[in-house]
């Protein structure tokens, strides 16, 4: 919900879409909250416009699904919370593609216009915007973020040239 509060509507939309399928399902959210399902997933598209009444039942199926279930406390990495291998390198790069993310949609690049600017194939930037970005190194996303128009350059380790 504070994602909605704060103007990100776009990374609240793609969390809750997310949620609801780790949850209750769209099918069972549609028969719940009477809405059809086609209509449940528009509405949580990117370029979907749900109404408050409509994310509030949302929220309260979620709730009603979970509620039973114990919620753990994040440590601020989801990819450590998850036990996952270099999980810090997860983070900086999925932090990374959603600027890259922000910026395409900013710019109103097609993937295949995105994929000539940042000098990648239109295939690998599908699946970027998927958030499949194992084939990607952290410089590689930089370098794709600069070619978009942000000035960024990777931070050198205190005492190194």
């Amino acid at each position: 919900m504070s994602l909605f509060v704060k103007g990100d509507p776009d990374s609240a939309k793609l969390i809750l879409r997310d949620l609801v399928n780790a949850t209750v399902g769209f099918e069972a959210l549609a028969e719940e909250i009477h809405k059809p399902a086609k209509s449940l997933h528009r509405m949580l598209s990117q370029s979907g416009n749900p109404t408050m009444s409509n994310i509030s039942a949302v929220f309260a199926a979620i709730k009603r699904a979970i509620g039973s279930t114990e919620i753990e406390t994040s440590s601020g990495n989801v990819f450590a919370d998850l036990g996952l291998p270099e999980a810090d390198k997860l983070k900086i790069k999925s932090g990374l593609v959603i600027e890259i993310t922000r910026a395409v949609r900013r710019l109103g690049l097609t993937q295949e216009e995105a994929g000539r600017r940042m000098g990648i194939p239109q295939p690998k930037v599908s699946g970027m915007m998927r958030g499949d970005f194992t084939n990607l190194s952290e410089r590689k996303l930089m370098e794709c973020l600069n070619r978009l128009g942000y000035d960024i350059e990777p931070a050198t380790p205190s005492g190194t040239n």
